[in-house]
């Protein structure tokens, strides 16, 4: 259960040293209203880096793009590969997850103490722009994992700015054959769970392998 599940987060919290596991558990301690979020933020605020890209969280030090001036605007050369990227991007894109949700609490409760819900435009700001510089030549980031939480991270980061959520429907076919139905079909159950659990996005599918998904 929920509940203890909670309770064992509590309990063995203080034994994390890993930065993915805490910026995970600390946005799981605030979903479930824990008694040490707090403690927990404090925590996730003290073991952020920064650097020239932004703020992040990482068990090791993320290389930085070189930045050439080839006029008088600036140009940032492709980002420099590490084998901890996708580590650290997710580790921030909970951590970012994390500033959210304390900005949205603050909006529910104005009248509680600042020392609780205090949020840090500023180190919100720094976070989306150190995740934007992860991106590769098409878009994403090093692997399928942290693309997608970084994805759900930055839109969040956007609905959190003000901005509106915009309504698409994305297609995906393919081609119909007695030998592979079953194996498509066990890749499309997957592929409804995994995108529904990461964005709750409602799904259908009919018989001609034709998967609908509605954001």
């Amino acid at each position: 259960s929920i509940q203890k599940a909670r309770l064992y987060l509590e309990k063995h919290f203080s034994r994390i040293t890993d930065q993915f596991e805490l910026s995970i558990v600390t946005y799981a301690l605030h979903l479930v209203n824990s008694p040490i979020k707090d403690f927990a933020w404090q925590r996730l605020m003290q073991s952020k880096h920064k650097n020239s890209d932004g703020v992040y969280w990482s068990n090791w030090i993320i290389p930085t793009a070189r930045i050439n001036w080839i006029s008088k605007n600036p140009r940032r050369d492709w980002k420099p590969e590490s084998n901890h990227e996708a580590h650290a991007v997710c580790a921030t894109s909970f951590a970012l997850l994390t500033f959210i949700h304390r900005a949205d609490m603050e909006d529910y409760d104005r009248n509680s103490s600042s020392s609780y819900f205090s949020s840090n435009i500023n180190t919100r700001y720094e976070i989306m722009a150190w995740l934007q510089t992860q991106r590769n030549f098409i878009s994403a980031m090093s692997s399928t994992y942290d693309s997608l939480l970084a994805k759900k991270a930055l839109v969040f980061y956007s609905i959190s700015t003000g901005d509106l959520v915009q309504k698409y429907d994305i297609q995906l076919k393919l081609a119909s054959s007695s030998s592979l139905f079953d194996t498509k079909s066990k890749f499309i159950e997957f592929l409804i769970f995994f995108i529904n659990s990461l964005f709750n996005i409602k799904y259908y599918y009919n018989y001609n392998i034709l998967l609908k998904l509605n954001i």
